[in-house]
């Protein structure tokens, strides 16, 4: 079977090949015959009347005769490699047994402006003729009115870009791909001109495949310059272009049935997912109409000289909803430059992305933002954030994975924002993953009163005034910005359930939690939003593959002790030296049997871990029965954050220095400790295992008293929370 799959795939790359040549070999010779008329046509030697083919279209009859031959039968040729051009793109060229193909459809059609047609003078009555032999033949001319060069990859191993040229001649246009090229017809509606293709691709998808499309982004650009097209568009753009017009005009395939045709499905398409998001808004405000969102561009609305200037305009298509199990997904970006209204593309699946396998394998857990509900319009009102603060977004950070954010959305009461993340759960550790989806909640930050970053204008003495240390200090200038925090909780996915849907209460985040941006002024942030006055909403859902199951063998850790490591905190008086003392040496013992130094005395080990920094990997650290973690004195009290092998190491502290509550205060020890609770990973293995201790000048309940550190940017945030966290301990 693999010989004779891999035989197929040869035949048909070879079919390929020759088909290219002779495309290459027709092309080539058309062209030389163009170019030997108008040499001869311009040297006149024959004495008989030559056709001229300039840029305003005059010919003679004799030469329109043989101008109507020669484009008639280029005319054949490319309908001919329409019909013979293969629809479907391999994107690799071997294929196995495990292998997913899916065919992938990309329709990308782009709105222009509308020029003049210019007719070629004369060519429609002069070329209708009638002979013994023939019926009457219509031609009709015109000539080139924009050009365009269209560049995307559509994976992000793909080695090759695909491009497009598009030379457009008013009812019609050509379209070049690499050696073959396709006559499109033209849609006209009112001051815009259509024009559109799809391609297909054959694409292996299999884990790793998956994986890079996570990231991914199609980056479509497109220029409207000539000097990006091939060398046959830039050849034939400044030639006339006819065809025989055997049908009416009012016709629909010649008035563009084909084209229109897409342009309504892709904006049908837009529009449905427009629906879902305003739905509810257009309820309150139907007298706006259907059309609102799709409304035409007109002439009027922008500079249309300013948009016809040589430039690129670049869109960016993410495709995670394919992730996500969608087989279908449409862009519509209002261009406004580089020659283009608007485009439109879709990118469609003959089948879901995920084959069943891999969906057990990977196990995606989708994530979808719905819509914020109530937003606060106090104490700022809602046209003061548009003019004074970026556009609505929302971010988080799930467990060990980079920070997500969303696209941007405009301020209001309501802000649908049906943003799709998806986390390939497939790729955690089953117990790393337990954990976090049974700890504190997920963070969504709603971010709808950030400022904008202005720019103060600088004359040239401003400039050359500044000295190194003034742009230093501008640059760590500061503000915070407050915003919105929405709490997610996953714990219901680990009994069973493969699907949720909640609509979370957004409340102020702390003052301690406001985002630092960096600005060369010193702006005040934006007052708190009134959410909770507002009763404002986060309406999320989320969606897993396969539900994690507990007490399923294959969600349950490797080791049946469960997590390896355990943590254990200790208070006590800060005279008490002798516990002190007993502590520290416990601690130093375990750490240099760990390291292999207990050979040596305490105060040799003591040195030389002092000096020694770890800095752990998952698998090694699992195996090292070492103590991590930090010692703390005040004038008041000693404090022992430590954590190890839960087994080992931490068992060993307690059972050395237990917990004494009897006696005077002096001498009490506290310890927190559970001995059931364990943790996957260390929190605290980038610092010294020495535990050199940390002096504090004052008492924690006397620096926490001081209202300097309460000051927006005195504190980074880390040690902010340190110290609250420090001084909330029994």
């Amino acid at each position: 079977m693999e010989t004779k799959r891999q035989g197929k795939v040869e035949t048909r790359t070879a079919v390929v090949k020759t088909r290219k040549k002779i495309t290459t070999t027709i092309t080539n010779y058309y062209i030389s015959r163009l170019q030997e008329k108008e040499t001869s046509a311009q040297s006149g030697t024959t004495g008989e009347t030559a056709q001229s083919v300039c840029e305003d279209g005059d010919v003679t009859d004799e030469g329109q005769e043989h101008r109507l031959l020669l484009e008639t039968d280029k005319l054949s040729m490319e309908h001919g490699l329409e019909n013979l051009s293969g629809s479907t793109e391999d994107i690799t060229t071997c294929k196995d047994g495990n292998s997913n193909y899916i065919t992938w459809t990309v329709d990308i059609v782009l709105a222009v402006p509308k020029e003049e047609d210019v007719d070629v003078p004369e060519a429609l009555e002069k070329t209708k003729k009638k002979t013994k032999d023939s019926s009457t033949v219509s031609v009709k001319g015109f000539k080139a009115q924009s050009c365009y060069h269209v560049e995307y990859k559509l994976l992000p191993g793909d080695t090759e870009t695909v491009k497009v040229d598009l030379v457009v001649f008013g009812q019609v246009a050509k379209m070049y791909k690499e050696d073959e090229f396709k006559i499109l017809r033209t849609w006209h509606e009112g001051d815009q001109l259509w024009v559109g293709w799809t391609q297909n691709f054959e694409v292996r998808v299999d884990r790793e495949t998956l994986i890079s499309l996570l990231p991914h982004k199609i980056q479509l650009q497109v220029w409207n310059s000539k000097d990006k097209l091939c060398s046959l568009a830039r050849y034939e753009r400044l030639k006339a272009f006819r065809w025989t017009q055997d049908q009416p005009d009012d016709a629909p395939e010649m008035c563009g049935g084909g084209i229109k045709a897409l342009v309504n499905k892709l904006r049908s398409s837009c529009e449905r997912n427009t629906c879902k998001k305003h739905r509810g808004e257009k309820l309150l405000n139907s007298e706006v109409g259907t059309e609102t969102d799709f409304q035409k561009p007109t002439v009027d609305a922008f500079d249309l000289d300013e948009m016809k200037k040589n430039g690129t305009a670049l869109m960016e298509i993410r495709l995670v909803c394919l992730l996500a199990g969608e087989t279908s997904l449409t862009e519509r970006f209002p261009v406004r430059s580089a020659g283009v209204f608007e485009v439109m593309c879709n990118v469609s699946l003959e089948r879901e992305l995920m084959s069943e396998e891999l969906k057990a394998e990977l196990n995606p857990l989708v994530i979808t933002i719905l819509s914020a509900t109530s937003m606060p319009s106090s104490p700022v009102s809602f046209h003061i954030l548009q003019d004074k603060c970026v556009p609505v977004y929302c971010q988080y950070k799930f467990h060990n994975v980079n920070m997500y954010r969303t696209e941007n959305h405009e301020h209001g009461t309501k802000i649908f924002f049906r943003d799709v993340n998806v986390i390939l759960t497939g790729l955690m550790r089953p117990e790393e993953l337990k954990e976090f989806l049974s700890g504190p909640p997920l963070e969504i930050e709603v971010h709808d009163r950030d400022r904008k970053l202005e720019e103060t204008p600088r004359t040239p003495t401003m400039l050359c005034a500044r000295s190194d240390d003034d742009i230093g200090k501008a640059k760590k200038a500061a503000i915070m910005n407050s915003y919105g925090i929405a709490n997610l909780n996953f714990s219901e996915l680990l009994l069973g359930k493969k699907s949720l849907k909640m609509q979370l209460q957004i409340k102020s985040c702390p003052p301690g939690n406001r985002k630092m941006l960096n600005t060369a002024d010193q702006q005040l942030p934006m007052p708190q939003g009134h959410y909770v006055e507002a009763n404002s909403l986060l309406k999320v859902e989320v969606e897993i593959a396969c539900p994690l199951n507990v007490k399923n063998d294959s969600f349950e850790p490797q080791s049946c002790d469960g997590p390896p490591f355990g943590r254990i905190v200790y208070l006590f008086d800060y005279n008490n030296f002798s516990l002190m003392t007993k502590l520290r040496s416990e601690i130093l013992r375990i750490n240099a049997s760990a390291f292999h130094l207990g050979s040596r005395s305490l105060e040799t080990a003591q040195q030389a871990l002092s000096n020694y920094i770890m800095n752990f990997k998952n698998d090694e650290s699992e195996d090292l029965d070492a103590v991590t973690g930090f010692h703390v004195s005040d004038q008041r009290v000693q404090i022992f954050v430590l954590e190890g092998l839960k087994h080992k190491a931490v068992k060993r502290l307690w059972e050395a220095v237990p917990m004494k509550l009897s006696g005077s205060e002096e001498d009490q020890v506290i310890v927190l400790y559970n001995s059931n609770l364990g943790f996957f990973k260390r929190i605290y293995d980038s610092l010294d295992v020495g535990l050199c201790p940390i002096s504090l000048c004052k008492s924690l309940e006397s620096i926490m008293r001081q209202p300097m550190i309460y000051i927006r940017g005195m504190l980074p945030q880390p040690c902010f929370q340190a110290l609250l966290r420090l001084v909330t301990l029994p």
